[in-house]
């Protein structure tokens, strides 16, 4: 584990930062899972715009991993898209020179607790599922699938993914 690692709410300055870890967390991930000209395309420059404009609505909570001052991870969650009275988290990643660190951990527990603390009792993500880290990442955190998929076409290439719940109370 990193000697300074701090987990702390995201702010418009972050952006930047956010999506050079955005970029490329996809680029490691979903390699083989999404084409890799669509994957080979992506810069960071595309993502940050998003997040800045995420970041200064102040909808969601939007934390971020840091070592040394430097973000390393973040995550997203909020209202479902689904269903307002529930609670999603839409991104959860850490850098891959950071994986194993427990940055995600911290990432997933930050959002749980700001997601208890606006009421919700029940937190659902979706997940690629061929994203099989991901997918032992969120069974080791106490999330269990309800089996519903949906497919969503990311880049050209159709991805199926499942739900995931966890009860916050």
């Amino acid at each position: 584990m990193n000697d300074i690692a701090l987990v702390r709410v995201a702010c418009p300055a972050d952006a930047a930062a956010i999506a050079v870890v955005h970029v490329t967390t996809w680029q490691r991930i979903y390699r083989g899972i999404m084409s890799d000209a669509f994957l080979d395309s992506l810069h960071p420059s595309q993502r940050e715009p998003m997040w800045v404009r995420t970041l200064e609505s102040g909808n969601g909570a939007v934390h971020v991993a840091c070592v040394d001052e430097t973000v390393v991870g973040f995550s997203f969650a909020g209202a479902s898209r689904k269903d307002a009275s529930e609670a999603e988290i839409y991104a959860i990643y850490v850098h891959p020179d950071q994986w194993g660190t427990g940055m995600g951990r911290s990432l997933f527990a930050a959002s749980c607790d700001a997601m208890r603390s606006q009421g919700f009792s029940r937190l659902m993500l979706w997940v690629a599922s061929e994203n099989d880290q991901a997918r032992t990442f969120y069974a080791r955190a106490g999330m269990e699938t309800d089996g519903a998929t949906k497919s969503a076409n990311i880049g050209g290439a159709d991805v199926e993914e499942i739900r995931y719940w966890l009860d916050l109370s």
